[in-house]
């Protein structure tokens, strides 16, 4: 999408207004999410109608969007598509997180998520260089159409196969009486400190990986001369790394614990963004790419498995909703800031700051987030 919206004349501050305002729009939809996902008493109806039905249709307006704008309108008629799309998919995606944690047991979710995560990053590394090449050959905006439409069916499919997943509603163990309020949701203060300061070093993460985040495909465009090929091609080999990552990281979470993962992960992929101020040339950010997808790995599978352990059963949905706005609006804020500064100081002054805001965060981590034991917050499945 970033690289549509420059084919459109869009600049390095249009590029990071529009992942703010995707982001803000994704922070929006997170708590009424949540609020539906518990109402409706069946996550899957949520995931189904926001993360996997109208996103598919807002993939079609993606595929219709050149036949009819053009230049600046066509670039503020992505940022609406893109907002639209982060609102769909926020809106579901704590409910997603409640029926993963409702239908797989905790003894076997590293190697769970593992093996998903492993499955979509094959799907990755066959359809994204495959994408590049394609808009190469049938060019602007043909092969952008195409894949938007291509997208869009697949979203199709997606839709029928989480309609398939069995889930019966007395199976949700979670009691929602009015009376239960904050203090019942935890069994201790360390445990709602701890979620607190899970939240905190999350977002300084977030912040820090979203500041540079919009702006690495255009310094490989504009300043590297990377075209739409070579980009599928690094994102190709960053899928492809990850999966020996999310292997090797899924035994070590099982084996070694969340946090242990977690600090492994966060104390190297620091060095990988500051690599970017070495670079000559596009290629020079292969290397990069292949450390991102296999450290990149084992620190989301890590955080997402951490996320469920240091959430309270009772209201599960609504405290991973409020976790994600708090994390997402940093991400809001982080790519408006970068871009003012990438204008002002440029592209490597604002990828060094990322390094250091993710390694301040991982030190954070280290020293305030405790590691639930299982039979502290989670049921037994």
């Amino acid at each position: 999408m970033v690289l549509y919206a420059l084919e459109f004349g869009a600049t390095s501050s249009q590029i990071g207004l529009m992942s703010t305002v995707a982001s803000l729009a994704g922070v929006m939809a997170l708590l009424p999410g949540a609020q539906l996902a518990e109402g409706w008493m069946d996550p899957r109806r949520v995931v189904l109608v926001f993360s996997r039905g109208i996103r598919a249709l807002i993939w079609v307006l993606f595929s219709l969007l050149s036949f009819f704008l053009a230049g600046q309108p066509a670039v503020y008629g992505i940022l609406l598509l893109r907002a639209m799309r982060s609102f769909t998919g926020n809106a579901g995606s704590s409910a997603w997180t409640f029926l993963s944690s409702q239908i797989v047991p905790r003894r076997m979710r590293g190697k769970y998520f593992a093996a998903r995560n492993m499955a979509k990053r094959v799907a990755a590394l066959l359809l994204v260089p495959a994408a590049g090449w394609l808009i190469d050959y049938l060019g602007f905006p043909v092969g952008y159409q195409v894949c938007f439409g291509l997208a869009a069916f697949v979203g199709a499919l997606s839709y029928w196969a989480y309609s398939r997943i069995p889930f019966s509603p007395s199976e949700r163990r979670i009691q929602t009486r009015e009376e239960e309020g904050d203090d019942q949701m935890w069994s201790s203060a360390s445990e709602r400190r701890n979620f607190w300061a899970y939240c905190v070093t999350s977002a300084v993460w977030r912040f820090s990986s979203r500041f540079p985040g919009p702006f690495l495909s255009v310094y490989l465009v504009k300043v590297l001369g990377a075209n739409a090929g070579i980009i599928g091609v690094m994102s190709a080999a960053n899928n492809l790394t990850a999966l020996p990552g999310q292997a090797l990281f899924g035994r070590w979470l099982d084996r070694r614990g969340m946090k242990w993962t977690l600090k492994l992960s966060g104390l190297l992929i620091p060095f990988l963004r500051w690599g970017w101020l070495l670079m000559s040339g596009p290629w020079g950010a292969l290397p990069i790419k292949i450390g991102a997808g296999f450290l990149g790995a084992g620190y989301g599978l890590s955080r997402f498995n951490m996320l469920l352990a240091v959430t309270p059963e009772l209201h599960r949905a609504r405290q991973i909703a409020l976790y994600r706005t708090i994390r997402r609006s940093a991400a809001a804020v982080a790519p408006l800031l970068g871009g003012l500064l990438v204008d002002r100081i440029g592209f490597l002054p604002v990828f060094a700051i990322s390094g250091c805001g993710r390694m301040l965060s991982t030190l954070l981590m280290m020293r305030f987030v405790r590691e639930p034991h299982p039979e502290d917050s989670e049921m037994s499945q």
